[in-house]
């Protein structure tokens, strides 16, 4: 019970902060693209802040997804879970970016 404390439990408290921080940021990225939909055309520094606010957001999903699965890996017992996990983290990161 002590190596869990010692060992597991600090990598699943981390996990389980970048998942609930990436949620965060999935909320927050779905609040601005419904704000930059609605944003009048003549305000465009509006728009501007809300692209980079949108790139911010974009970038912290990403962050905090490859995080979480970099967390679970190091917790997988199993080889192909592992590599599974490593593939989906890949496959996250190329959907977001294109």
């Amino acid at each position: 019970m002590l190596l869990y404390y010692l060992g597991l439990a600090p990598v699943l408290k981390n996990a389980a902060y970048q998942a609930s921080s990436q949620e965060a940021s999935v909320a927050q990225l779905a609040d601005v693209e419904r704000r930059l939909a609605g944003a009048a055309t003549g305000a465009a520094d509006y728009a501007r802040h809300l692209r980079e606010a949108q790139h911010v957001f974009r970038d912290d999903i990403v962050d905090n997804t490859r995080l979480t699965i970099w967390n679970k890996v190091g917790c997988a017992r199993s080889r192909v879970l592992a590599m599974w996990l490593c593939s989906s983290a890949v496959w996250t990161m190329e959907c977001m970016y294109t």
